[in-house]
């Protein structure tokens, strides 16, 4: 017997040869982690579509996190898409010790395995990302290149923020602009100070704080719940807390695994007079990752596709680190409807142009 491909529809054992596979493994990324499938769960129309090489002990050898997730182009065109990652990048992962060859006929076999799900539901495109980090080295460094690219993939240009924790505090707290580490000290000044959030009544406290952050892109009470349990509660996160006058005004959340921490979430009191509140608990989040043993802290990614996100990316900016690009990249199963929503986009962005 050789070796087969299955999905949680396929193989009772499913999440349990998943946890096997990937906790521990030393190139596996945040979104290998088992609570990114609990997360899929509860978010409404996502369908876990992920998939398991097993070989002839059925044990697993490859896998690779895929969700369906339906959405809409133009507002009106129905596009579906196969993505690799819901929250987290996570990228196709093999068993260690297999030679780049082996992996390189893997591979080939997941994306095919990923194109006939595709066929059968309709899909539009394809979307794998991977980590940032894989293992303890930069993707883009250990990789070179998107290796999907031979495959048929169209490489897309983005890039994270990544900071290097191996430098003493001191160093890092230099690293920070100086509006950074002046709206550091007012907070700290104004008596605000972090500690991490241990039990999940608290945590669960902060839904009104993510709803005045967010707005109508809040996170449920199930998500938070799930946030918490599936991550927080297994170890594989921590939510950082800023008190000021006894309350709750700013959390950071993190996940974390191997020895690289990503800022998630960041849910804050906008309305109070205090100064700094979020770089604060940010720093502090940096700052225990580091004493925890992480060597490389995620920001995430940059967009300055409008104020809002342009905003978020200088605010990651201050906190130091370095533009690192990611390694993503899209297969258009529709060529057809693709050229028809590139036209459009194309022509409306002319229009806001003249």
């Amino acid at each position: 017997m050789g070796t087969r491909i299955v999905t949680f529809e396929t193989n009772q054992q499913f999440a349990e040869l998943w946890s096997k596979f990937t906790l521990g493994h030393p190139e596996a990324g945040f979104g290998h982690l088992p609570g990114v499938f609990d997360l899929a769960k509860a978010a409404p129309h996502v369908k876990d579509r992920s998939l398991l090489v097993l070989d002839e002990r059925d044990q697993p050898i490859a896998a690779l996190p895929l969700f369906d997730s339906p959405t809409k182009k133009l507002r009106v065109v129905p596009w579906r898409v196969l993505v690799s990652s819901i929250e987290f990048p996570g990228g196709p992962l093999f068993a260690s010790g297999m030679t780049g060859k082996q992996r390189d006929e893997m591979l080939e076999s997941l994306v095919g395995e990923a194109k006939n799900i595709a066929r059968q539901q309709g899909t539009s495109a394809i979307h794998i990302s991977y980590p940032t980090v894989i293992g303890d080295v930069l993707a883009v460094d250990s990789l070179r290149y998107y290796p999907l690219r031979q495959l048929g993939f169209t490489e897309e240009n983005n890039v994270s923020m990544v900071l290097d924790l191996r430098p003493e505090p001191d160093k890092l707290l230099g690293g920070l602009n100086k509006s950074c580490r002046g709206a550091i000290k007012k907070a700290r000044d104004m008596g605000a100070e972090c500690r991490l959030i241990t039990r999940k009544a608290d945590w669960m406290s902060c839904f009104a704080l993510n709803t005045k952050t967010l707005g109508a892109l809040s996170d449920s009470k199930e998500w938070m719940s799930v946030a918490w349990d599936s991550f927080v509660g297994t170890g594989s996160g921590f939510a950082m807390a800023c008190y000021w006058q006894d309350a709750i005004v700013g959390v950071v959340l993190c996940v974390t695994t191997g020895s690289s921490c990503y800022y998630w979430k960041s849910y804050r009191q906008q309305e109070l007079g205090l100064t700094g509140a979020n770089n604060l608990t940010l720093w502090e989040a940096i700052l225990h990752s580091k004493a925890s043993g992480a060597r490389h802290f995620e920001l995430g990614s940059l967009d300055f596709g409008n104020d809002k996100q342009a905003g978020i990316s200088k605010f990651k900016q201050s906190f130091g680190g370095s533009a690192v690009y990611q390694l993503r990249g899209t297969l258009y199963c529709h060529q057809t409807r693709r050229a028809f929503i590139d036209l459009v986009e194309a022509l409306r962005a002319r229009g806001r142009q003249n």
